[in-house]
């Protein structure tokens, strides 16, 4: 049997598709069929109660039609780098822009811009696993500072799925994401809050949209998280609309200085890094939280790791420099409790 002569799927369900292949048909009409086919699939599939059906992610141009709204435009951008550490070389750079509007609606969506560079290092057979990235790929390859400096003059924020990895390397690579404020949708997205299991991008496009597409691609990474931010959360919030009220606040960054050697392992567990002294920063465990969670968070501290008296030392950050490595210019001030 021929793979023509092999009955599809439809054929198995006693459906048969609009516009067969090989056969010239109006292509609006054709389209039209085989989603009307493929929608009664799916209907016929989930009523069984058996089957959950995924779909692949496209391009969508618009998410809502232009109706008046003021609008800004945001830039989702994502980077491949030669490896997961601070010194790792950036290998490609995706960048979608569009437009979003303060409740959070996203418009419309541009076409994305993609850019391989040549690392200068050699790229590992896992990173090329990982990525689809050939050394032959980036051979030669530049990404164009003057082109993404374009993209960036109009963009009033730049989101990335995992900022905290891809701002620092965009900064020293590209200066001009230094001056652009940022937000993140994986941290600035309560996806647990919302009984979601894993922030992971993978995770979130099959748990909440039923969606597949090709992961650690950068372009498709940026589809796939922008998709995301247009969906309704389980709350019924736009993710948009949530991220937006989060990269608007500030973030109170929390140095936990002269902490007993002893507290290590639980300052860990409650989601402080260790910071060595580089590029001028303090020497202690730190951790970034919600301004208004920094009252909470010293009682905690206080009960916790420093024994009743309070030590560490705060600075607040907002979305210019929050995921970012440089420093914000006023130094951690000793914290005082509020009376």
């Amino acid at each position: 049997m021929t793979t023509a002569d092999r009955p599809t799927a439809a054929d198995a369900w006693g459906f048969v598709p609009g516009a067969a292949a090989g056969v010239a048909h109006d292509g609006v009409a054709q389209l039209a069929a085989q989603a009307e086919t493929e929608r009664r699939l799916i209907d016929a599939l989930t009523a069984s109660g058996r089957y959950q059906v995924i779909e692949k992610l496209e391009h969508r141009p618009h998410y809502h039609r232009p109706d008046g709204t003021p609008t800004k435009r945001a830039l989702f951008v994502d980077v491949e780098t030669t490896g997961l550490g601070d010194d790792d070389r950036i290998i490609q750079l995706a960048a979608i822009p569009f437009d979003f509007a303060k409740d959070g609606r996203i418009f419309t969506v541009g076409a994305c811009r993609s850019w391989y560079e040549d690392p200068g290092i050699p790229i590992s057979e896992e990173i090329t696993q990982l990525t689809g990235i050939t050394p032959e790929m980036v051979a030669g390859q530049r990404i164009p500072d003057a082109e993404v400096d374009a993209l960036l003059a109009d963009t009033a924020l730049v989101i990335a799925h995992n900022a905290r990895f891809d701002r620092p390397h965009l900064e020293r690579r590209l200066p001009a994401f230094a001056a652009k404020h940022w937000a993140c949708s994986c941290d600035d997205v309560p996806w647990r809050a919302e009984g979601l299991e894993s922030s992971k991008l993978g995770w979130l496009a099959y748990r909440m949209c039923r969606m597949f597409y090709e992961a650690h691609r950068a372009d498709a990474d940026c589809l796939m998280a922008i998709h995301l931010l247009a969906s309704r959360l389980p709350s019924g919030k736009r993710a948009m609309e949530v991220l937006l009220d989060c990269a608007r606040a500030k973030t109170a960054r929390i140095w936990a200085c002269d902490s007993p050697f002893e507290s290590k392992d639980v300052l860990k567990r409650r989601g402080y890094r260790w910071s060595g002294g580089e590029n001028g920063r303090l020497k202690a465990w730190w951790r970034d939280v919600p301004e208004t969670s920094l009252e909470a968070e010293s009682r905690w501290l206080a009960e916790h790791v420093y024994g009743g008296q309070a030590r560490h030392r705060v600075q607040l950050v907002d979305a210019k420099l929050r995921y970012s490595t440089r420093e914000p210019p006023a130094p951690p001030r000793p914290w005082t409790a509020r009376a």
